[in-house]
This record gives C-alpha cells, sequence and structure tokens, in this order.
C-alpha cells in the first residue's frame, strides 16, 4: 500500500520528499507551502486512486530534519 500510495504522490509539487519511516509514510514538502491545503490535496489525491488514508497530520521537525534542510540550502 506504501508504494501505491507513493506512486501517486510522487510528481505533486508541493511535495519535496516521500520517506517510508516506521510503517508509515513521512511526506516532507517544500517550503512556503500551505500545509492544510496540501494535507487536504494529498488526502484527495489518495482516495481517488481507492486507497484510504488512516492519519494525516503535520508533525514538527525533528533535528535530523532540521539537519538536512541546513545542508539543502546550503547546497543551493
Amino acid at each position: 500500500m506504501y508504494v501505491a500510495c507513493e506512486v501517486l504522490l510522487q510528481d505533486q509539487p508541493e511535495i519535496l520528499e516521500i520517506l517510508p519511516l516506521a510503517g508509515r509514510l513521512r511526506i516532507r514538502l517544500h517550503a512556503g507551502v500551505e500545509v492544510a491545503v496540501t494535507l487536504a490535496k494529498i488526502r484527495a489525491v489518495v482516495t481517488a486512486g481507492s486507497l484510504s488514508v488512516s492519519n494525516l497530520q503535520p508533525v514538527a521537525p525533528e533535528l535530523e530534519d532540521v539537519f538536512v534542510a541546513v545542508l539543502e540550502e546550503a547546497q543551493g
């Protein structure tokens, strides 16, 4: 199911990265994206693809996320 969800979402312009993590998908968004609008769009795309969403919510960035974002910004 995770692979099917990734395929459905891989071309969404708001999504920077999709990471499988502990039985879930962690979706990183591009900076400046409206989170609530994007979450609604993700839910709609996944549902239209005949999959269900059990939990979709924003989470605070972890230290690793901040570190990766700083590296990505430095690399241009």
